[in-house]
């Protein structure tokens, strides 16, 4: 993941570009650093956040410590529900020499590669596209390939596949649990917009309603 760096201390940041945010500081005694409860009191929308914080006088925390912090950081934004909140020892200063050092780097880094993963496993938010007429696509019965699917297979639920036409053009089928073809996409540009299309079916297809535009009786 590529990631910024911002310090409060320059004042609050601009979250407008990013997917995800962590919020991390230091605690004085039982307080968080306000300006980080003033940070997390912004409208997140549908970003995805954690939480983590340093100093609480021991290498590994007690879980009750970093539950009180969490609750004291979102003082602000009560329905701000982060993927993961973590406590870690620190350092402490005294006359520039540290009086204290329980920092555990590996432990730091395990979190940060697991917290990565629930970050990649969270569905992206999708980019708000003023609404424009969308050309017909002609989708040719000789572009769309076969599935193979095993002789016995034990597929019970449906699936979208993936793939690349003959004009370079990336699209998806929704097919049955028996391989069976449901719907076909129109043809994309990117990989990226493909996908962005499957995630708008699966957000959207739970609240659609049904139209029924046909003028039969039966």
């Amino acid at each position: 993941m590529k990631v910024t760096v911002a310090d409060f201390n320059d004042g609050q940041p601009d979250i407008t570009p990013f997917q995800n945010f962590i919020v991390g500081g230091g605690v004085d005694r039982t307080s968080v650093y306000p300006q980080a409860v003033d940070f997390l009191g912004k409208d997140f929308g549908d970003r995805k956040g954690a939480l983590f914080f340093t100093c609480e006088d021991f290498e590994t925390p007690e879980e009750q410590s970093t539950e009180d912090n969490a609750r004291k950081a979102l003082a602000q934004n009560s329905s701000l529900k982060p993927v993961d909140v973590a406590g870690f020892g620190g350092c402490v200063a005294m006359e520039n020499k540290p009086s204290m050092d329980l920092i555990n780097v590996n432990r730091v880094k395990e979190w940060a590669v697991d917290l990565g993963k629930k970050f990649s496993a969270q569905p992206l938010p999708l980019p708000v596209q003023p609404a424009k007429k969308m050309p017909v696509v002609e989708l040719h019965v000789d572009l769309i390939p076969v599935a193979e699917m095993p002789e016995m297979s034990t597929l019970t639920e449906g699936f979208f596949e993936l793939w690349c036409d003959a004009g370079d053009k990336f699209r998806f089928h929704l097919k049955a649990g028996n391989g069976e073809i449901i719907a076909a996409s129109q043809g994309y540009e990117t990989k990226a917009g493909a996908v962005n299309g499957i995630a708008s079916i699966m957000k959207n297809a739970q609240l659609a309603k049904v139209i029924d535009r046909t003028t039969a009786k039966t």
